[in-house]
């Protein structure tokens, strides 16, 4: 109870000294005067700015032109060595003379004094009313002959009897004139083609 009781004394004494300005005064006792200090300003050693430039009377020029050397080099010697032998030039012989022209080979034709006879109408065919062509494949030796092994069938007619009818004529009577090389008679390949109608075989 005493503490209670100070208590509410220091609160009213408190109230009290607001009241009549106690406290403006305590304050300002306790701030006290202020005092203030000038610092002076901590300058630093700068260097010296550079001086400006000179000036010139007037400026220089802007492009010098070079003058232009021809320099002349002399020639490079050299010191190479000549070999001199004592033998004797060699001489090319002269070219030999252009070979002649070859003539133009030529190939089998029929012969004038000889000519292609028609191989015989078979008379089966006749009958049968079969037409037809065929081209045969041979070779005529250098003296006009058909090489009888040679004969091949290269078209058919379509029917073997007029085939074998042609093949046979050509075996037995037919000559050329030889195909030749360089002027001279050589053996070469011949086509040849024969044909079968009705209305000539009739006609004969």
């Amino acid at each position: 109870m005493i503490g209670f009781g100070l208590v509410i004394l220091l609160h009213v004494g408190i109230v009290y000294a607001l009241i009549t300005g106690l406290a403006k005064e305590v304050v300002q006792v306790i701030r006290g005067p202020m005092e203030t200090e000038i610092i002076d300003e901590i300058q630093t050693d700068d260097e010296p700015p550079p001086p400006p430039p000179p000036e010139f009377e007037r400026p220089p020029p802007a492009f010098v032109d070079m003058p232009v050397l021809n320099i002349e080099t002399a020639p490079a010697t050299t010191n190479a060595i000549q070999s001199v032998t004592n033998e004797r030039p060699v001489v090319k012989p002269p070219p030999p003379p252009p070979a002649p022209p070859k003539k133009a080979r030529t190939e089998p034709q029929q012969n004038p004094k000889r000519p292609i006879t028609q191989p015989e109408y078979p008379s089966t065919s006749v009958r049968l009313e079969e037409e037809g062509a065929v081209v045969l494949k041979f070779m005529v030796k250098p003296d006009g002959r058909v090489d009888a092994d040679s004969i091949t069938v290269e078209e058919s007619s379509g029917f073997e009897r007029l085939d074998k009818a042609a093949i046979a004529e050509a075996r037995k009577a037919w000559r050329f004139t030889p195909a030749t090389e360089d002027g001279k008679p050589v053996a070469a390949w011949h086509h040849f083609r024969v044909v079968f109608e009705l209305k000539k075989a009739r006609g004969r």
